[in-house]
């Protein structure tokens, strides 16, 4: 962790920034996934017209809940400085690059729609068959680079998970491979919850203090202490403990070492 660069408030700020854009963006997605029915729709008996104009309404929502999502997938990759899990700055890039190219396909798609009724004869034929291969190769492309971002992401949130001793981020990350759009937002909700318990614990100086001088005065030399436990002590998220254990040591105000999550402690030799 960097904490140099980093306070521990502003590793619990990125965990609450990126929980919000996951709600955001995931009730975005459910109010316009709807529409994604509606060329279906147009086959049974709807007009072309009709089809179209709701196409478009819907063509806006859905790329205004895309923005969101990849907003909110950018903001994600902050979540390797708070957890150092690598995939969390992978598997977003490759989600939003398939996002991008699944943006573009869609565009294209509406376009080639709207264009097969206005003539299918002698040489534009040729174009269209073009086209539609365009597309097809394009969704396919598109799908395969959002699902590897998913899966990745999907890792990066259950070691998160474990990190922080949550079952429901762990429980969340499974729910997003499958339905992304749950699953950002039970993973958003979750992060803020956690969140919300950092920001009252930083507010108390107390339990801060008392946190420290436990850390360097209770324990012997050599006494190794999984700080996901301890921070279970006092309900605050080990992420955040991590951090500030890191800090401290940074700073001087604790002279142990920091092993993944295990603080091992030592002692300050006497002259």
């Amino acid at each position: 962790m960097e904490s140099i660069f980093f306070m521990p408030g502003e590793y619990n700020d990125i965990v609450w920034d990126v929980g919000t854009w996951y709600i955001v963006s995931g009730i975005l997605l459910l109010l316009s996934s709807p529409f994604s029915l509606i060329p279906m729709i147009g086959r049974g008996g709807i007009s072309t017209v009709s089809v179209l104009g709701t196409m478009l309404l819907g063509l806006v929502l859905e790329l205004v809940a895309w923005l969101f999502e990849i907003v909110a997938l950018i903001k994600t990759r902050k979540l390797e400085r708070v957890s150092g899990e690598g995939f969390f700055s992978t598997g977003p890039l490759l989600a939003i690059i398939g996002i991008v190219l699944f943006m573009m396909v869609t565009v294209l798609t509406l376009l080639s729609y709207s264009s097969t009724s206005s003539t299918v004869s002698g040489g534009a034929g040729g174009v269209i068959y073009l086209a539609i291969g365009l597309i097809i190769f394009g969704f396919l492309g598109s799908g395969i680079l959002a699902l590897i971002g998913h899966i990745l992401i999907t890792i990066a949130f259950w070691r998160f998970g474990d990190l922080n001793k949550s079952d429901f981020i762990q429980i969340g990350s499974l729910v997003y491979l499958f339905v992304p759009i749950i699953g950002y937002l039970l993973i958003g909700f979750a992060l803020r919850g956690m969140a919300r318990k950092g920001r009252e614990f930083l507010l108390n100086a107390t339990a801060v203090d008392a946190i420290k001088t436990r850390l360097r005065e209770e324990f012997p030399e050599g006494a190794s202490i999984d700080l996901r436990d301890f921070a279970r002590q006092y309900d605050i998220p080990p992420y955040l403990l991590l951090a500030m254990v890191n800090h401290w040591i940074i700073t001087g105000e604790l002279e142990g070492v920091l092993m993944k999550y295990t603080y091992i402690v030592k002692k300050k030799q006497s002259p």
